[in-house]
């Protein structure tokens, strides 16, 4: 499905889902290529089963930040 589909049938914005997918939080999605400058998500029906992720970054973003600015 799409990433408008499973907005919808999740109850989350558009926006939402993107985050998710760029954070690989959607299990089984992935990008096809429609041509060289089109990629669109495609999202498994199973996905609708995963549990709403927890916003924010990912554990330790903060800190692996943190780390490579001191390492400058």
């Amino acid at each position: 499905m799409t990433v408008k589909q499973f907005a919808e049938k999740m109850d989350r914005s558009y926006e939402t889902i993107i985050r998710w997918l760029s954070r690989g939080a959607v299990p089984g999605a992935y990008v096809e290529e429609l041509t060289p400058t089109i990629r669109i998500w495609r999202i498994p029906e199973s996905a609708l089963q995963m549990p709403i992720p927890k916003s924010g970054p990912k554990a330790g973003a903060k800190k692996a930040a943190k780390k490579g600015a001191r390492a400058k």
